[in-house]
């Protein structure tokens, strides 16, 4: 069996080759598909907003706030924490679209894009509390602690308005195409 350098260097790169094919085709379809970029983005965004909301709701539960009070509490805290990382993960992840020629940003093509998205966006925030409000506080009321409260009910009324926001964009979009608008180049 060789081991020598040269082995050693061809072996390192056919992993590469590999681990770089493998890893390629998610992240052009983040790159590429607004939806997958959009809904990562998300649920990236959800990730931490959620952990703080739910050590807020235990905390909230510890000093012997009321299940309301805790439900309310925790629901502020989440969308403090959510919208500022989404707005910057929108950005970070599409900034090529939101440059100019100087490879300054456009302040406007990036408000009109969190727009946009947010319009589509507000149907699922509405339903998401209305939803994940009762079902947090009915789950404080039958004794769970508030970390755990928060986690069943956040992520699962996330996952059911992901499928309700992307049909919207999805809805939009199509609409935007048929009335001739351009959309950001992605297909």
């Amino acid at each position: 069996m060789k081991c020598g350098l040269e082995d050693i260097t061809n072996r390192l790169n056919k992993s590469y080759v590999a681990v770089k094919g493998v890893v390629s085709f998610p992240y052009r379809l983040y790159k590429n598909n607004r939806y997958v970029n959009m809904n990562v983005n998300v649920l990236a965004a959800a990730s931490p907003s959620i952990t703080i909301a739910s050590l807020a709701s235990e905390y909230f539960k510890m000093s012997g706030f009321s299940n309301l009070e805790n439900s309310v509490v925790t629901a502020a805290t989440d969308w403090a924490v959510y919208i500022p990382v989404h707005v910057g993960l929108q950005y970070f992840s599409n900034r090529e679209k939101f440059r100019d020629e100087k490879d300054h940003m456009n302040l406007t093509a990036f408000t009109k894009d969190m727009l946009r998205i947010y319009k589509t966006y507000i149907p699922s925030i509405l339903l998401f509390y209305v939803i994940a409000g009762p079902a947090h506080n009915l789950c404080l009321h039958l004794g769970m602690d508030g970390d755990s409260a928060t986690t069943a009910s956040y992520w699962s009324t996330m996952l059911i308005t992901r499928a309700l926001h992307t049909y919207n964009l999805y809805k939009s979009d199509n609409k935007e195409k048929n009335l001739g608008g351009n959309q950001d180049g992605r297909k």
